[in-house]
């Protein structure tokens, strides 16, 4: 069960770490887009879907780890 708790928190710590690669990453192109004044609403609504899938995720993997 050590071993488990220890490899979720490897995971966990995977997963934190693409989330916020993935949201500067995110973060970046947003900013493109506004300076290229490209407000395109559909750009807008992916992004608060990638956003949401991520949260989504890594509440669900770390309510697997035991819960933070």
């Amino acid at each position: 069960r050590g071993v488990w708790r220890v490899l979720d928190g490897v995971v966990l710590q995977g997963v934190i770490a693409a989330l916020a690669q993935s949201i500067a990453h995110l973060g970046g192109a947003y900013q493109r887009l506004q300076r290229s004044r490209v407000r395109s609403s559909l750009a807008i609504s992916v992004l608060g879907m990638v956003i949401i899938l991520w949260v989504m995720l890594a509440g669900y993997l770390g309510w697997l780890g035991g819960g933070l």
